[in-house]
């Protein structure tokens, strides 16, 4: 009897690593896909849960950065374009989008199509710590919605963000900070992808920014 609780123990606790295994893979996954959506099943999601959750915090922060008459808007992390939509509402405005994701770029080009062949806008795919093709002090407003904790290095990037704003130029940084908070209670200050650690120097460097 003893034996065969012990094979059955050491059965159950196989199948339960396996089982943990495979759950950490897949979220790891998932995660890679939040910050870089790609094709395939994941980035479907990815894409679907971003146009649910983040869309209309996007488009709340930049009704708040007083686009004004030939502004030149900068919003890194585009996902599927909506921002960049929105930006181009406002008369004689220029949105410039910055976004690692090849899949969102064809989205967003997609949804912007027409403003992009009449000039108004331009759609890279790139990092945000590396924007060559900006010029220092070429941007007036720069917007960025729940992705500067993916952001490696964080000093480098934001540095790179700096230079191409112009002298009292605004950069609005926005995210859910309940989801903050709750990433922050799991632990999550280490500093890893998508951790919690990276919310608050974010947010505190985008109000200082604002302060300025």
């Amino acid at each position: 009897v003893n034996c065969s609780f012990s094979i059955c123990a050491a059965v159950t606790c196989a199948i339960v690593a396996i089982c943990f295994q495979a759950y950490s893979m897949v979220f790891d996954v998932f995660i890679q896909n939040i910050a870089n959506p790609a094709d395939g099943m994941f980035g479907t999601y990815a894409t679907s849960m971003m146009k649910r959750v983040n869309v209309p915090g996007v488009l709340d922060l930049i009704s708040r950065l007083d686009i004004q008459p030939g502004d030149r808007v900068l919003e890194i992390c585009y996902g599927p374009g909506y921002g960049i939509e929105e930006i181009l509402r406002y008369p004689e405005s220029f949105a410039i989008g910055v976004d690692i994701s090849e899949r969102m770029h064809r989205e967003a080009s997609s949804l912007n199509a027409a403003p992009i062949s009449r000039g108004r806008a331009e759609l890279h795919v790139s990092e945000a710590r590396s924007m060559p093709f900006l010029a220092d002090g070429s941007v007036d407003r720069v917007a960025n919605f729940n992705c500067c904790y993916f952001w490696r290095p964080l000093n480098e990037t934001l540095g790179e963000v700096l230079r191409v704003m112009k002298p009292g130029a605004l950069l609005l940084s926005g995210t859910r900070f309940e989801v903050a908070a709750q990433y922050a209670s799991r632990g999550g200050g280490g500093g890893g992808q998508g951790s919690g650690g990276h919310y608050a120097p974010c947010a505190g460097a985008a109000a200082r920014q604002r302060g300025q």
